[in-house]
């Protein structure tokens, strides 16, 4: 049984990504003017460097480290389960979501369906995702 990895895209619920995101974002920017002459060249580098690794996993990285996760904020999601690809959906298009033991079918207001499954996947991380689901359907 595998867990999914849950990330709300939202600085708000996780400050300490948003330090450190702000931080990278910034160093590179203010090294350009030389404001870090008294680390030494190549150390100014190195943080140059580890600056720009970290703004990739915080924007899109992550999403190939982990085989099974869910990004969503407050009008949609992205989800990765048991598929390479994933899901895009927006809260506001889904009617109503019907569940079964390995799977989660979404209608949607145009009449389409979309399925989710879950074979392999924890209980928990099932229930969860239900109630994420459920508490951000319109």
């Amino acid at each position: 049984m595998q867990k999914i990895k849950f990330y709300q895209l939202s600085f708000t619920h996780r400050p300490v990504a948003a330090i450190l995101f702000a931080c990278a974002s910034l160093f590179p920017v203010l090294s350009l003017f030389d404001i870090f002459q008294f680390l030494g060249a190549y150390n100014v580098k190195l943080i140059t460097a580890a600056c720009y690794i970290i703004i990739a996993y915080q924007v899109g990285l992550r999403r190939f480290f982990h085989r099974h996760y869910v990004e969503w904020n407050k009008r949609g999601m992205t989800l990765r389960v048991n598929s390479f690809w994933g899901l895009n959906l927006s809260f506001s298009d889904v009617k109503n979501v019907v569940f079964s033991e390995d799977s989660y079918t979404l209608n949607m207001y145009g009449g389409s369906t979309k399925n989710i499954d879950l074979a392999g996947i924890e209980q928990q991380s099932k229930e969860r995702l239900l109630t994420l689901l459920n508490t951000n359907i319109r």
